[in-house]
C-alpha cells in the first residue's frame, strides 16, 4: 500500500565545543524542524524505482510547390552600411525586411524517414544577439525527396543601406544539404571566424530557402542584432511547448532571456534519451527517444509519464547562468484508488499531451489523416509469472475503436471507461494485494492520406486498486540528541567502551516510533531505514558513525550504520504495531584528523520507509 513518503531526521549530532576542555557538548537546537526534515515514509518496495513509447514529428500534407520570386543577386557591399546600434531599428526605416521576403512555408513533417510534407522541421534560431567578431550560426534542418537532383539551400540577408532602406542580398552560391537521416537535411551557415565575413554591428534579416526538385521551400525570418560590447545574461527561464509529451515526436523549447539584448551564447545540456535540433541557440526542438519509456511502468499518480530536465546554459564572459524545466514522456499516469472508491464510482484513465497530435495531425490547415483508430491494452502476471497482454472484459467501455475527427475524442466520449460493478475492479484489488498490479497502455494509430501508417504508444502506467478497508501508516519516528559526547571518543572513537560508557540520547519528547495498520484484510509489512553520513556545519565529516537502536519490541539491539542504505528494523511476522519509545547510544570509529571547535553541530538524517511487501519488479 502506498502513502505519501516523508523523511524523519534524525538529530544531528551537534557538537558545542569548548577548546581546552575534555568533553564536547552537544547543544540541544540540533532537532529543529527545518533542519531534520522530518517525514514518514510509506511505500512499497517496488516505488523505488517508478517505471514507466513512440509518435511522430510534425503533421503531415502533400509537398507544396512554392517558386521562389526572381532575386537579383547582389554582391555583399564591402562597406558596412553602419556602426551604430539602433535602439529600434525597425522604427525609422521607410520599408521593413519583410516586405520583400517571400512567404515561410508551412513546416515540414518526416517520420520514419518519409517526408509526410516537404520542408523546414527546424527553422532558424528567430532571434540572436551577438556581440561583433563573434561567431552567428544559422541552422535548419528540412525533409523531402530529390531523385534527380542534389538537394541544395541558399540564403537571403537583408540589412539597412545608408539611405535606411531594407537591401536584400541573395547569395547565388548554395550551401550543399548535410544528410541527417533518411529524407532529412541540415545546412549551418556561419558568420565570424567560423564561417563568413563578420556580419557589421546592427539589424540583419535572414531567410533560408532549400529546393526539392523543381519546388523550392522557405524558412522563416531569422533575426541577428550584432551589438558592438558584450551584454551579460542576468536570468533565463526555460519554457517548453508542453510539459506531457511522446517519444519520438519533436517539441519546441525556448530560453527566455534577461536582459533580451544580452550576447551570452545558449546551449542545451545534453542528455540520454533527448535530442536538440540545434543544441545551441534560444530556441531549439528537443525530441525525446522510446527508450526512454519502453520496458518500464509508471507508478506515479502524479505525473504523466516519466520525468527528463531541459536545461538551457547561457554562458557570460565570467560566469554561467542557467535553468531548468521538467517534462514528462509518456502521456499516462498511474492510478491508485480504494475498492470502496472503485466500486462506488468506477473509473476512467485521462490521457495528456493529446494537443500536439491533435495540431499536427488533426488540424484544418493540415488535414493529414485518413483514418485513425485506438486500441487499450491491460497487463497481468499470467501462470508463467510474466506480464502478457490479456483481453478486456466485455463491460469494460471504449477499449478501442475510430477517432476520425480528432484524438481529443479520447477525453471525452470515448475515454476507457471500468464500471464500478465490474468483475474487473475485483481482479484488480486481487492482483494488487497479491503485489502483481495490472497495467495499462495505449496505442494510436494514424493512416495518412498516403496510405502509411503510424503507431503511437503511451507509456505503461499501473493500476493499484487497494483492497479492504484502513491503512498502513507510519505515524511517527524518532529522532536523537546526543548532548555529552566526550572529545576523546570523537578523536579516539569509542568501539571497545561498554555501551554503558557510550554517549546515550538524552531526548524525550520526540523519540517515539509509531506503525499503525487498520487494514482489515492483510497485515504484512516491513520497516526499514538508512542512516546518511554525518557532517557539521562545514561539511567536515566523521567516519564510520553507528546508531545503536534500543526499544523494537522482540528485537535485540539494532545496529544502523552511517552508509545510506536500507537496514530492516521491523517486520509484521515478528513485531506487532503499535507505539514504542525508542532510545540510542553512539558508536565512533577514530577521528584523529577532525577539527573539533566551539559550537560545533554534526549531524545526519535518517530515512524510513514502511512497505506492504518487499516485491521485486515484475519482468514484462
Amino acid at each position: 500500500m502506498r502513502h505519501p513518503k516523508k523523511k524523519l531526521g534524525l538529530g544531528l549530532l551537534c557538537l558545542f565545543i569548548s577548546l581546552g576542555t575534555p568533553m564536547v557538548l552537544l547543544g540541544t537546537q540540533t532537532i529543529l524542524p527545518n533542519i531534520s526534515t522530518h517525514q514518514v515514509a510509506a511505500v512499497t518496495a517496488a516505488d523505488s524505482s517508478s517505471d514507466a513509447v513512440f509518435v511522430p514529428d510534425d503533421s503531415a500534407t502533400e509537398p507544396k510547390t512554392d517558386d521562389a520570386p526572381a532575386l537579383t543577386p547582389e554582391i555583399e557591399p564591402s562597406a558596412e552600411p553602419f556602426e551604430t546600434l539602433p535602439s529600434d531599428p525597425e522604427s525609422f526605416p521607410s520599408t521593413r525586411a519583410s516586405d520583400s521576403a517571400p512567404t515561410p512555408t508551412p513546416a515540414g513533417f518526416n517520420i520514419l524517414g518519409f517526408p509526410l510534407r516537404y520542408g523546414f522541421t527546424s527553422q532558424p534560431t528567430s532571434i540572436q544577439y551577438a556581440k561583433k567578431g563573434k561567431d552567428v550560426l544559422l541552422h535548419a534542418t528540412a525533409t523531402g525527396m530529390n531523385l534527380l537532383t542534389s538537394v541544395k539551400f541558399y540564403v537571403t540577408r537583408w540589412s539597412l543601406n545608408s539611405n535606411n532602406e531594407w537591401k536584400a542580398y541573395f547569395d547565388s552560391n548554395y550551401y550543399p544539404a548535410q544528410s541527417i537521416g533518411l529524407n532529412q537535411h541540415a545546412v549551418d551557415v556561419a558568420y565570424g571566424p567560423s564561417g563568413r565575413a563578420a556580419l557589421p554591428v546592427g539589424v540583419h534579416y535572414f531567410q533560408i530557402q532549400v529546393t526539392y526538385g523543381y519546388s523550392t521551400y522557405y524558412s522563416q525570418l531569422a533575426k541577428v542584432v550584432v551589438s558592438p560590447n558584450d551584454i551579460n545574461t542576468k536570468d533565463l527561464t526555460v519554457f517548453p511547448e508542453n510539459t506531457a509529451v511522446f517519444a519520438n515526436i519533436s517539441y519546441e523549447a525556448t530560453a527566455n532571456i534577461t536582459p533580451e539584448a544580452a550576447t551570452s551564447p545558449v546551449n542545451w545540456r545534453t542528455i540520454t534519451g533527448l535530442t536538440f535540433d540545434p543544441s545551441i541557440g534560444r530556441r531549439t526542438k528537443f525530441t525525446p527517444d522510446s527508450g526512454l519509456i519502453t520496458k518500464r511502468v509508471n507508478r506515479d499518480t502524479e505525473h504523466p509519464g516519466f520525468p527528463i530536465n531541459l536545461t538551457a546554459n547561457a554562458e557570460n564572459t565570467d560566469s554561467t547562468i542557467s535553468n531548468t524545466a521538467q517534462i514528462y514522456v509518456g502521456g499516462l499516469k498511474a492510478q491508485d484508488l480504494p475498492i470502496a472508491q472503485a466500486k462506488k464510482q468506477g473509473l476512467t484513465w485521462p490521457i495528456y499531451g493529446l494537443e500536439k497530435i491533435q495540431k499536427e495531425f488533426f488540424s484544418p490547415e493540415y488535414e493529414a489523416v485518413k483514418s485513425a483508430t485506438y486500441q487499450w491494452t491491460c497487463y497481468r502476471v499470467g501462470s508463467n509469472g510474466v506480464y502478457a497482454a490479456t483481453p478486456w472484459p466485455s463491460d469494460i467501455l471504449n477499449t478501442s475503436g475510430n477517432f476520425n475527427n480528432g484524438v481529443e475524442t479520447l477525453n471525452q466520449d470515448q475515454k476507457l471507461t471500468i464500471p464500478g460493478n465490474s468483475p474487473f475492479i475485483i481482479a484488480a484489488a486481487s492482483a494488487t494485494k497479491a503485489g502483481r498490479p495490472f497495467y495499462v497502455q495505449l496505442n494510436l494509430t494514424l493512416t495518412l492520406n498516403d496510405n502509411k501508417s503510424i503507431t503511437i504508444p503511451t507509456n505503461k502506467a499501473q493500476l493499484s486498486i487497494q483492497p479492504g478497508t484502513g491503512a498502513l501508516t507510519l505515524t511517527q519516528v524518532p529522532s536523537f540528541n546526543f548532548s555529552n559526547v566526550p572529545s576523546s571518543q570523537i578523536y579516539q572513537g569509542n568501539t571497545t567502551l561498554d555501551s554503558s560508557n557510550k554517549p546515550k540520547s538524552d531526548n524525550l519528547d520526540n523519540s517515539t516510533l509509531a506503525v499503525s495498520d487498520t487494514r482489515t484484510d492483510g497485515d504484512n509489512w516491513t520497516l526499514q531505514a538508512k542512516l546518511a553520513p554525518f557532517t557539521d556545519q562545514h561539511q567536515q565529516g566523521l567516519n564510520s558513525v553507528h546508531l545503536n537502536l534500543m526499544g523494537i519490541p522482540n528485537a535485540p539491539v539494532i545496529d544502523l550504520p552511517d552508509q545510506d542504505q536500507w537496514l530492516t528494523i521491523a517486520t509484521s511476522s515478528q513485531n506487532k504495531t503499535g507505539v514504542f519509545p525508542m532510545r540510542s547510544t553512539l558508536t565512533l570509529a577514530a577521528n584523529p584528523e577532525v577539527n573539533l571547535f566551539d559550537e560545533q553541530i554534526f549531524g545526519s538524517t535518517i530515512t524510513w520507509n514502511l512497505s506492504t511487501t518487499d516485491l521485486q519488479v515484475p519482468q514484462l
